[in-house]
């Protein structure tokens, strides 16, 4: 098995709800994801981010919502890792 097999195998694990993961809403769909604050490229600024499976996140666009403990949030920006995507988010003022 490769690594990149490897990794793929393990996605699952740290996304099940019960392990790490919370839920939250995009596109009316809830998925499993992990939620974090993490420094932009700055390293001044921290940015809520999400790391959802790319399975999950079918045709992910830039200004995208996500619905995360009542509080909404849209993509600012994203990139892949092998089966997994890591995307920063701005939170939505009403």
């Amino acid at each position: 098995m490769s690594f990149k097999d490897a990794i793929q195998d393990d996605i699952p694990i740290f996304t099940e709800f019960e392990e790490f993961a919370i839920k939250a809403t995009y596109k009316g769909v809830d998925i499993n994801i992990l939620f974090d604050l993490e420094s932009d490229d700055s390293e001044e600024i921290l940015l809520p981010t999400i790391h959802a499976r790319s399975l999950d996140v079918p045709n992910l666009a830039k200004g995208d919502t996500f619905i995360v403990e009542g509080v909404n949030y849209k993509v600012l920006d994203w990139y892949d890792l092998t089966g997994l995507k890591i995307i920063s988010l701005n939170k939505e003022q009403f």
